[in-house]
């Protein structure tokens, strides 16, 4: 995976002039935004591989570290090409994230870090392919030769999660996917839901599964002394109380 990056950059890197090259802004933001995205990555693939309490998580800490190293030393070499300025840290966005991971352990860390890179990992998807079709030059280039390495890293991240948009019960070790439930027409929870009981989620994960769930504007969450997240949410049908229980089970209505 690594040699096709720099393969194809290598490539891309021809296209460039030994002078320095006038970007568009869109190629500069680009550039920017992929150089904080790598750092953002490379440094959750290194918590990944000292908080990781799987095998599996651990395994994908080292993957992430040496495949967005890689292409972190070609979009930089761009940018230094076309004398870009770029940043030497992730965004504020990826940081407060990181902080809030760190602050996790065990199967709560390895939770929310696959959810945190399936999101990731999609923004990423969405930006590169927006370069990619955008003009014949380096910097599409690179972005066309990262394309393939960013969607494995998906994969992998939903496989850890047990598919897209789902979460994974506690203590599961990651093997056993557990769906949101909806009021609008998808998967229902299971019968006798909500169920006490000691739940790993945190906020930020619990109003994740609401909004999968198809529900907005999710607010109030707080979870109660039976380890039930509740909150108020939006429908199709108006305003609703909501739980979420530690199954992952989201159930509408005063339960």
């Amino acid at each position: 995976m690594t040699r096709t990056i720099t393969a194809g950059v290598a490539s891309a890197l021809l296209m460039l002039t030994a002078s320095t090259v006038a970007l568009a802004v869109n190629d500069e933001d680009f550039l920017r935004t992929a150089i904080e995205t790598n750092l953002a990555e490379i440094a959750a693939g290194e918590m990944a591989q000292e908080k990781g309490m799987s095998a599996a998580v651990k395994t994908y800490g080292e993957e992430l570290v040496a495949d967005h190293m890689t292409a972190n030393e070609e979009a930089t070499k761009l940018a230094t090409m076309a004398s870009v300025t770029v940043s030497t840290a992730p965004s504020a966005e990826d940081q407060a994230a990181s902080e809030r991971m760190g602050a996790l352990s065990g199967d709560e860390f390895d939770r929310e870090f696959a959810s945190h890179m399936a999101m990731g990992h999609e923004k990423a998807i969405a930006l590169f392919e927006d370069k990619a079709d955008d003009g014949d030059n380096a910097v599409s280039a690179f972005a066309k030769a990262t394309l393939p390495t960013l969607e494995k890293h998906l994969a992998t991240a939903q496989a850890l999660t047990g598919s897209d948009g789902t979460a994974m019960a506690p203590g599961s070790d990651m093997s056993a996917p557990v769906t949101a439930a909806t009021d609008t027409g998808s998967t229902a929870p299971e019968a006798g839901a909500p169920f006490e009981g000691a739940n790993s989620f945190t906020e930020d994960q619990a109003r994740d599964l609401v909004a999968a769930a198809g529900y907005s504007d999710v607010s109030s969450l707080a979870r109660d002394d039976k380890g039930i997240w509740r909150g108020t949410a939006k429908s199709t049908s108006g305003d609703v109380s909501i739980a979420v229980d530690y199954k992952g089970n989201v159930v509408p209505g005063n339960t």
